[in-house]
């Protein structure tokens, strides 16, 4: 299974249709063009057909017209006034024959989502406006928290991460997110020293561990304490190759706590 299976289908839950939606039902067919209009009316047809967004393409649907490495191949496919569709081949909601290219949500899909989120039974829990609600401020690197789904980390790039409150919908039942992984990818030629830095971030640092791993096991470990402010981790004389950083809450607390990571070479 393709992992943006998941979220594909997380994107229908929260209100999301395919962009191909209606493509072969003339009648309800939404049209290349995104300033066309439906006849007497000022109204855009992109947001009446298909999924009703225009910031999604018209497109047919692209499991016929894509091949394994996402490259389009439908270019003499034409919506019914004759216009060749000009799709893009990574958005979440569509589907190219290869899965793995799905990795983006428009600014339109989210609204959508963030919408249904708010008419949601559980909507009140989840609101900004709530008391406990920074409990539950997840980060932008969720899931993250099993070794299979790590969040990729770019060289000089910093992230923030916080260790949050899991809503599951039943009182007194709340998890706590203790556990995240990320992975780096190092190509070079010969072998390189890794930095790896842990500081406070605008949330309080709780004692965590550090472990690395290559694909041949754990290189590195580290605690640090909650008093830290900045813990330099290095790694050295380390060849090409994908590398693992599970980051664990030791002290779990019910408030939110964070850290903010980032990989040097």
């Amino acid at each position: 299974m393709s992992s943006s299976t998941l979220t594909h289908e997380i994107g229908h839950y929260f209100g999301l249709d395919h962009p191909h939606k209606y493509w072969r039902i003339k009648l309800k067919q939404e049209p290349v063009s995104r300033t066309r209009t439906i006849r007497g009316s000022n109204i855009k047809m992109c947001e009446r057909k298909g999924d009703g967004l225009c910031d999604t393409p018209a497109e047919p649907n692209l499991s016929r017209y894509t091949d394994d490495k996402c490259h389009y191949t439908g270019w003499n496919v034409k919506d019914k006034y004759g216009e060749v569709y000009k799709p893009v081949t990574n958005n979440i909601m569509s589907y190219p024959k290869n899965r793995e290219c799905r990795n983006n949500f428009t600014n339109g899909q989210i609204a959508v989502m963030l919408e249904t989120a708010s008419r949601n039974k559980y909507a009140k829990a989840w609101s900004t406006q709530s008391e406990n609600a920074k409990n539950f401020d997840f980060d932008y690197y969720e899931p993250d928290d099993a070794r299979e789904i790590a969040s990729e980390i770019f060289f000089n790039t910093p992230q923030t991460h916080t260790f949050h409150l899991i809503c599951t919908g039943k009182k007194k039942a709340d998890l706590i997110d203790h556990i995240d992984w990320l992975y780096f990818n190092l190509n070079t030629t010969k072998k390189q020293d890794i930095t790896i830095s842990i500081s406070e971030s605008k949330y309080p640092l709780t004692d965590i561990k550090i472990s690395v791993f290559s694909i041949s096991g754990i290189i590195s470990e580290s605690n640090i304490s909650s008093g830290s402010k900045l813990k330099i981790i290095k790694l050295n004389n380390i060849k090409s190759g994908k590398y693992l950083i599970k980051v664990e809450q030791v002290t779990t607390k019910e408030e939110l706590t964070g850290y903010k990571i980032n990989v040097v070479k």
